[in-house]
């Protein structure tokens, strides 16, 4: 039987190894080997990184094989629901950038004034996560407004949540 075992994987990506597709092998032959594998959202975007694996085959012979992976950014721009909501005092949101952009992430109260900024900055393509704690806020319904830009000032995304914090 063929043994193969991933010997350095990234942080952000684990293996099943229950769920393997792992056929006979003879000597100087070639065969696919399959993983179910799960990639966490905090996955570099556009970062090859290689992947090394232990195999042994059934005569005992042993040697290492190297696979290369690479992330592929979100398909679309989204700004998920904040969680918790209603929260107090912190809350999570979430955001995925299909592309690199500059990105405007602020908190609105129901009057329509900006009370904090979050982000103004240029990010990657990829998964965001930022936590805001509202402790010196006033339990209300607030808005997060989410915007992304091309270095140009062409407009890609704009969403608004309504979230609440509970006192």
């Amino acid at each position: 039987m063929l043994v193969v075992r991933p010997l350095r994987l990234p942080s952000w990506l684990t293996l099943d190894p229950e769920n393997q597709e792992i056929s006979y092998l003879q000597v100087k032959e070639h065969r696919t080997v399959q993983f179910c594998f799960a990639v966490e959202e905090h996955a570099p975007v556009h970062h090859p990184e290689k992947i090394e694996f232990a195999v042994t085959a059934r005569s005992g012979t042993n040697w290492k094989t190297e696979v290369a992976l690479s992330v592929s950014p979100p398909s679309s721009f989204r700004l998920f629901q904040n969680y918790p909501n209603p929260f107090n005092p912190e809350t999570r949101i979430s955001y995925e950038l299909r592309e690199d952009s500059h990105v405007t992430l602020a908190i609105f109260n129901v009057t329509g004034q900006m009370v904090v900024c979050l982000a103004d900055e240029d990010e990657r393509a990829g998964y965001h996560e930022i936590i805001w704690n509202a402790a010196n806020f006033a339990g209300s319904m607030y808005l997060v407004h989410l915007s992304a830009h091309r270095g140009n000032g062409e407009q890609l995304f704009r969403a608004t949540r309504k979230i609440v914090l509970i006192k």
